[in-house]
């Protein structure tokens, strides 16, 4: 059976991307993949838009003896139903098609099979019962005696005892065909009142089955408190939940109360109590003398000496309490911080890198003071040209403002010292036509000397010094400039910073100012989630010919 995932979601006060987030220390994606798996899935598309990074790194960690998942990234958002059309192969039997941010413990696949046979529909879709007006679903359900769907509305327009759609889908193969190609369609806002408008029939199954759809963090906060507390017990998976966890503790005064799931990783001091249901997750630090009840901690958190938290979930400086309906950060790390640093092999590998440039710097010294003296004799201005450019992104987090960490660029000096303020007035030369990248054939704010060590990458020496203090390595994606790295607003762009920023890299061995803007970005992403440290050192070696032959330097 073929099955499709989409991570179709809006979490406005999100702590992380939803379907990377951990329930009972299992990421969500996860739960999803387990269920449609038990459901006898074979074939899984999984549509992936914001947080593509994360997403892919957790479909890699998944075995798929029985089970293969094919990632789909989106780039525009067309709504979810634009999913059907991107499944490949197209099915041939009915599919199901699951949303990536709800939960669902358990489905009876074959009455649903049955349901959907027997009723002729062309989707069959779950709903189940709430009472709640606020709750969050995929719309109230309207339907005839024969459950057959009428109409879908908002949860604000009834009071209470409503069906809801839960997101979860049986789609024939001929609905592929009824998604328009040109212009965005969501499934439940769109298309299903569409297909009832054109007279194909919509089944409704009413399931007992526990139901989230995760789009603040009260709901996420109480799916975690019911899956500790063991009120969900999820039919295709035995979850860590409703036991009290007393390993990695560091006193004899620690008390737990209640059901404790705790994480692999975690240190507990002494004098701490911890109340539960709750959720301490992988990699946390709680000091001495702390006091908890009914609190999710995601990964990697530290919680200082003494500290009191209930009903609320925590990453690191974050803190959104339940009771105050708030999200605070805390900027203060004797009360709160992460405690996430680069894992050790990177250390290793950035390590290498710092060393292998200082013996090259060593190596060079001699032509770097040459080209300094060529620099300061042709025009006046400084010799180093410094900029900010953005690089890896080393946190786990959305940035505000830019998707990488910021530093000081160094390079020789190629152009006139007003270069920056004159781009403005040359954008309409811009080979790339988009503000996203700047190429300007024949530049004329380049020196001569300038465009000689541009020509030979000799401009590129300085960057040895931001490779030793650790801003760079040898081998990585470029870093960018503020006010391109800006422009990269879209999730797929921004996978290229979950890699290290670099002197050289796939870019530059794949012909450099050649290559298009999409070219660029492509072998950027395939760099970022393709890249070892054997595959660097072949592009650094690779490098060589690349500089020697001038390919695509301008």
């Amino acid at each position: 059976m073929a099955g499709a995932l989409s991570d179709r979601l809006g979490w406005a006060e999100q702590l992380h991307h939803v379907p990377t987030l951990p329930l009972a220390n299992t990421p969500l994606i996860l739960h999803s993949i387990n269920l449609l798996r038990s459901l006898g899935v074979t074939d899984l598309t999984v549509n992936i838009n914001h947080g593509a990074n994360n997403v892919i790194r957790l479909l890699q960690s998944v075995p798929q003896q029985d089970i293969r998942i094919r990632p789909s990234l989106e780039h525009h958002l067309l709504g979810s139903a634009n999913i059907l059309r991107r499944l490949t192969p197209r099915p041939v039997e009915p599919f199901l098609v699951m949303m990536g941010d709800i939960f669902l413990d358990r489905v009876d696949m074959a009455g649903l099979l049955e349901t959907h046979h027997k009723s002729g529909a062309v989707v069959t879709l779950l709903a189940c019962r709430q009472y709640n007006p606020g709750y969050h679903s995929y719309g109230v359900l309207s339907v005839n005696e024969r459950y057959e769907l009428e109409s879908i509305a908002k949860e604000t327009e009834v009071e209470s005892n409503f069906l809801v759609n839960t997101g979860f889908y049986l789609f024939n193969p001929e609905v592929i065909d009824l998604v328009p190609a040109d212009k965005p369609c969501q499934i439940g806002r769109d298309l299903l009142p569409d297909l009832i408008a054109h007279g194909h029939k919509v089944q409704v199954v009413d399931i007992e089955s526990y139901f989230c759809r995760i789009q603040d963090y009260r709901q996420y906060w109480q799916l975690n408190i019911d899956l500790a507390s063991s009120k969900v017990r999820p039919a295709y998976e035995s979850l860590p939940g409703g036991e009290e966890t007393t390993k990695n503790l560091m006193g004899t005064s620690i008390r737990l109360e209640g059901p404790v799931t705790m994480g692999v990783g975690c240190k507990i001091e002494r004098d701490v109590t911890i109340q539960g249901p709750a959720i301490i997750g992988n990699y946390v630090h709680i000091k001495r003398g702390s006091r908890l009840k009914n609190t999710v901690i995601l990964d990697h958190t530290t919680l200082g000496m003494a500290t009191e938290f209930e009903d609320c979930v925590i990453s690191g400086e974050r803190v959104a309490s339940i009771q105050r309906e708030e999200i605070v950060t805390i900027s203060n790390p004797v009360i709160l911080c992460s405690n996430r640093t680069l894992p050790f092999f990177d250390k290793i590998e950035q390590l290498i890198h710092s060393c292998l440039a200082l013996l090259i710097l060593i190596a060079v010294s001699p032509l770097f003071l040459l080209l300094i003296l060529a620099i300061k004799l042709e025009s006046a201005g400084p010799v180093f040209y410094t900029q900010l450019r953005v690089g890896q992104r080393k946190n786990r987090g959305d940035p505000f403002f830019y998707p990488g960490e910021v530093f000081v660029f160094i390079k020789f000096r190629t152009m006139y010292t007003d270069a920056d303020s004159r781009l403005k007035q040359l954008l309409e030369q811009n080979e790339y036509h988009s503000p996203t990248f700047v190429k300007l054939k024949n530049d004329p704010r380049v020196t001569r000397v300038g465009r000689f060590i541009r020509k030979t990458s000799l401009d590129e020496l300085p960057q040895l010094i931001n490779v030793i203090v650790g801003n760079m390595r040898l081998v990585g994606n470029r870093p960018l400039p503020l006010y391109e790295a800006y422009n990269l607003k879209e999730s797929w762009q921004q996978l290229r910073f979950t890699a290290p920023a670099g002197m050289t890299g796939l870019w530059q061995i794949s012909g450099r100012s050649d290559l298009s803007m999409e070219e660029r970005i492509i072998l950027d992403n395939y760099y970022a989630v393709s890249r070892t440290f054997w595959s660097d050192m072949k592009i650094l070696f690779m490098t060589i010919p690349a500089v020697i032959f001038q390919s695509g330097a301008r």
